[in-house]
């Protein structure tokens, strides 16, 4: 079905979205701010993280980006939960079965969980959550998590029965998303607007200060014992854990040398000066999970409505090049629309994907009626080929590059990095957008290229064939058919050239030696249950 109530704000939603999320954004540690830091005494175990932004509500149903949601992953609990492979694991529940028909979800929950203000969490209050979830009148990005859902309903404090309308494959793994940890409808209609600054749930820590722009305080649950199956033990040793507003890169690096700090993501401008570090601090490294950036051709727009052309371009970007001239060399060529680091990740698509061959190029154009001037452009019917790309501020040395590259094949392009982007995407005035897709599995796909059923229309595609292939990503429940179907969709859009792969950044996080236990899942996202301090 389509969906006419999306429009460019979801580009920001989904860009933003890291998934844990889904999704592939890591916490930033911190520098000092302008405040001065809150107590806390010696003997507590203690966990700094730095944010670039502060959050305007931690709502589950309200929030829409992975900032909220990465602070919501303390406060909250889901039915399931990842482990380090990004296996999905037991979590709130203890068990579940799918119907044969793959439309109906039974679970099972735990027994003894409480909310934190100590009353109990039965099934009832995930009918609630998802009823006040589903509230378009939120503007949250909860209800795109329940996908086909139709009905639930609990038989019993410790039962919760799901029905779809439709099989979805990635359903099971939504349900892991902090936009989905339950609610007491007593406390979100005792606080009314008030709750998103004051947001109560069943997980391991509850928020304790909240200073707007500056610092964000959660103390550990004392009753929390219903972690899920991959944390080591039932209670978590850290004592409390703050976050703090920072947005200034420099000063997290100026922090992080000082010893000030616990947990850093490094900017990218900064990686290169970790080697220092490495004796106080150790460097892991992940690769991004998604496409940042993002090449999406608009196959209706002239002159990229010819396959061949689309085809041509991908073999005139050397992706090593602009990898090593953009990037600095800080990641990985990305030879399809899935980074290595996303669950449904094909690598067949090695093969070809990243083929960098300005002969063929040439070839495809001329097939496609272009012929070389004197002054070396190429030009059909008298018409020079002119390319048009948009891309995000972030991404334009990323398309003066392409502009370079192309030009070596007669190929000329106009950059433009617009205000308006996110409406430019949806109308189609571009052959190239160049932006961030932030996410952890392969529906992706099918929310980017399914020509009614999207977020947001990246290829402005019509094509039936896709589709079907699309759709048998969702609807296929055993994993090998499904991760079959995920492969020929990746590799159908490589094809057809239905966006131009680039690269895929890498991202370092320093953590203190101080600091045990802390595991990255594929994408990069932090499992924090295991933390503690050690010598």
């Amino acid at each position: 079905m389509s969906h006419p109530h999306r429009g460019p704000g979801f580009l920001l939603w989904l860009s933003r979205l890291a998934v844990l999320l889904l999704l592939g954004y890591i916490l930033l540690a911190c520098a000092p701010s302008a405040a001065a830091p809150t107590a806390v005494p010696e003997e507590e175990l203690s966990l700094v993280i730095s944010i670039p932004n502060g959050p305007s509500t931690l709502d589950a149903h309200a929030a829409t980006g992975s900032g909220e949601s990465d602070i919501m992953d303390f406060i909250g609990a889901t039915l399931v939960g990842l482990d380090a492979k990004g296996e999905i694991v037991p979590y709130l529940a203890e068990s579940w079965k799918q119907s044969e028909d793959g439309l109906t979800w039974t679970f099972t929950l735990k027994s003894g969980i409480t909310f934190q203000d100590g009353t109990p969490f039965t099934a009832q209050d995930y009918v609630y959550t998802f009823d006040r979830a589903r509230n378009p009148e939120l503007g949250g990005a909860a209800a795109e998590f329940l996908g086909p859902v139709i009905s639930y309903l609990a038989p019993n404090d410790t039962t919760l029965e799901i029905t779809l309308a439709e099989p979805f494959f990635p359903f099971l793994r939504n349900l892991g998303f902090a936009h989905l940890m339950p609610l007491s409808q007593a406390e979100v209609e005792r606080q009314g607007e008030a709750y998103g600054r004051h947001p109560m749930s069943v997980g391991p820590y509850r928020l304790t200060e909240w200073r707007d722009d500056d610092t964000i305080v959660l103390e550990r649950n004392p009753d929390f014992h219903w972690g899920p199956t991959y944390a080591p033990q039932e209670e978590y040793a850290l004592d409390r854990v703050e976050f703090r507003v920072i947005p200034d890169p420099s000063d997290q690096l100026v922090a992080l040398e000082a010893g000030e700090i616990d947990l850093l993501q490094l900017d990218p401008l900064h990686m290169r000066q970790t080697q220092p570090l490495l004796g106080e601090y150790n460097i892991l490294e992940y690769v991004l999970a998604g496409a940042a950036p993002m090449g999406a051709f608009n196959v209706q727009a002239a002159p990229v409505d010819d396959e061949r052309v689309r085809q041509a371009i991908n073999l005139a970007v050397d992706r090593e090049g602009v990898l090593q001239a953009v990037a600095r060399g800080e990641g990985e060529a990305q030879c399809g629309p899935l980074s290595s680091s996303v669950a449904g990740y094909w690598s067949g698509v090695e093969d070809f994907g990243c083929d960098f061959d300005v002969e063929r190029a040439e070839a495809l154009l001329e097939e496609a009626g272009y012929v070389q001037r004197e002054d070396g452009a190429m030009a059909r019917d008298g018409e020079p080929l002119v390319l048009s790309i948009i891309a995000t501020p972030d991404h334009k040395a990323t398309a003066e590059f392409i502009k370079e590259q192309l030009g070596e094949v007669g190929v000329q392009v106009e950059v433009e990095t617009p205000e308006n982007f996110g409406e430019r995407l949806f109308s189609g005035e571009y052959n190239l957008a160049l932006f961030d897709i932030i996410y952890s599995e392969a529906d992706i796909l099918y929310l980017l290229y399914h020509s009614t059923d999207f977020l947001f229309p990246v290829s402005h595609s019509t094509n039936a064939e896709l589709d079907a292939l699309l759709e048998q990503t969702r609807s296929l429940q055993d994993p090998e058919a499904r991760q079959e179907a995920v492969n020929q969709a990746q590799q159908y859009i490589m094809e057809h050239a239905y966006m131009l792969p680039l690269y895929t950044p890498r991202r370092q996080v320093a953590v203190s030696q101080d600091i045990k236990g802390l595991l990255l899942r594929p994408d990069g996202s932090i499992l924090y249950e295991g933390i503690s301090h050690g010598p």
